[in-house]
């Protein structure tokens, strides 16, 4: 039976928490009252609370708040194809703080995946071997999704790390779409 995850309730006033802590270490230069879980392109991923995290806060870029809104759709709709093309993604909470002078942020809010259930893990642990299950799940949930130009349709961050194993397949950790390029070489996201 394979393995999956709720998403425990989050608050306003815990994303606002988890927002004052991430101000404050960028004013400080200083991640010490964070608990850190990763880095991506845009954003970073909290845990929440810090002694004992039961959430995952990724925080995205900040901006105007028509532009986090537009975001916003436009992660929700990628979740969405996402499911419709068979790709599991772990649940998400799409969570949009405002900020004075009509500005905003938005976090995507999922539990807590466990370390040993982190496709990278698994795959560090184990000996190279391309046939692993992981990656041959990888594999078939790229060709499940991905469309042969950006402009047709979609694609994935098919990274090891995007991934968690629920005990029968491979389950998206990433639910931002990929930055992509268009055939001209031009941005198309």
């Amino acid at each position: 039976m394979a393995h999956s995850w709720d998403l425990p309730p989050v608050t306003e006033e815990q994303l606002a928490q988890v927002e004052e802590r991430i101000v404050a270490a960028i004013a400080k230069r200083s991640t010490d009252d964070l608990h850190l879980l990763g880095f991506g392109e845009l954003g970073v991923a909290v845990g929440w609370p810090k002694g004992d995290p039961s959430i995952v806060c990724k925080r995205q870029a900040p901006g105007p708040a028509d532009a986090v809104e537009a975001e916003r759709r436009r992660m929700l709709a990628y979740e969405a194809e996402l499911r419709k093309r068979g790709a599991l993604v772990v649940p998400a909470h799409l969570c949009t703080l405002r900020h004075p002078g009509d500005r905003a942020v938005l976090y995507v809010v999922q539990p807590i995946i466990e370390q040993e259930r982190l496709a990278e893990n698994i795959i560090a642990a184990d000996e190279p071997d391309p046939g692993h299950p992981i990656l041959v799940s990888i594999r078939d949930t790229v060709r499940a999704i991905v469309t042969d130009t950006p402009e047709l349709g979609l694609s994935i961050d098919a990274q090891v790390t995007n991934f968690a194993w629920n005990d029968e397949t491979v389950v998206s950790l990433d639910t931002t779409p990929p930055l992509l390029w268009a055939s001209d070489s031009g941005p198309f996201y």
